[in-house]
């Protein structure tokens, strides 16, 4: 992120483009990969509270699709995650920043 015209972000940018860059990221991943970044996935959201799981998805996805999302959502939806991968092991929360810092390196 210190290469984009900003040089810093604020979290809950740098929440909303790493987010994009694993979208884009997804499609070189080997079969492996793809299954163990969706089972890091799916232990992610099983933390979420149903109601705020459904809005996390959905924000998820239209980010990926490249829509516009207000700066509050972006902040309550970065939270949200943050708590949530907060709660994965040790581990499986390195395995999951290895793969952003993966898809983030791709792209800048």
């Amino acid at each position: 992120m210190s290469q984009t015209e900003a040089r810093v972000l604020e979290p809950e940018q740098a929440f909303r483009r790493s987010l994009a860059a694993l979208a884009r990221l997804l499609p070189s991943l080997s079969k492996a990969e793809t299954r163990e970044l969706a089972g890091l996935t799916a232990a992610t959201y099983a933390t979420v509270p149903w109601a705020e799981r459904s809005r996390l998805a959905s924000y998820v996805e239209r980010v990926r699709k490249g829509d516009t999302t207000r700066r509050e959502e972006d902040v309550e939806m970065a939270a949200v995650m943050k708590a949530a991968e907060d709660k994965l092991t040790p581990a499986r929360r390195l395995r999951l920043q290895a793969y952003y810092e993966k898809a983030i390196r791709t792209e800048y």
